[in-house]
């Protein structure tokens, strides 16, 4: 009687399919999709744009505190952390890090708006006329 055995390379190829599922699983977990390629990330507490073919950076660094979002925008809370993380662009933080900040992001047109303080993010808002339900999370 013989067996017909797999051979090892087949057995290890399946086991890292397996595994591939099992992590993609467990990262959609992790990401909450906010449109346009824009997902907001739980664990690193980020939203991140990821577009094929598209190598513009437009991600917000940690720590995004609050976001909304609607058909036209996402605007989001942030204070940044101490000190700057080179995964992410250098941003202008005008009052500092120890400030929190608003950004807007147009998903139409991909634009990022920010880091703002309050008083520029109201004005950019009225301007847009962003809806006011949309920032209730958002402002205190």
């Amino acid at each position: 009687m013989t067996h017909n055995k797999r051979p090892l390379f087949v057995n290890i190829i399946l086991a890292l399919l397996a595994i591939m599922v099992l992590w993609s699983i467990v990262n959609d977990r992790n990401r909450i999709y906010l449109g346009a390629g824009f997902s907001y990330y739980r664990d690193i507490k980020s939203v991140l744009f990821w577009n094929v073919g598209d190598t513009t950076n437009r991600d917000i660094p940690p720590t995004v505190l609050a976001y909304k979002k609607n058909q036209q925008y996402i605007v989001i809370k942030q204070k940044p952390k101490e000190y700057e993380n080179v995964m992410y662009p250098q941003y202008n933080y005008s009052a500092g890090r120890d400030t929190v900040y608003y950004w807007i992001i147009n998903k139409k047109t991909k634009q990022v708006s920010g880091p703002l303080e309050r008083k520029d993010f109201m004005a950019l808002t009225e301007g847009l006329q962003i809806p006011k339900s949309l920032l209730k999370c958002i402002l205190p």
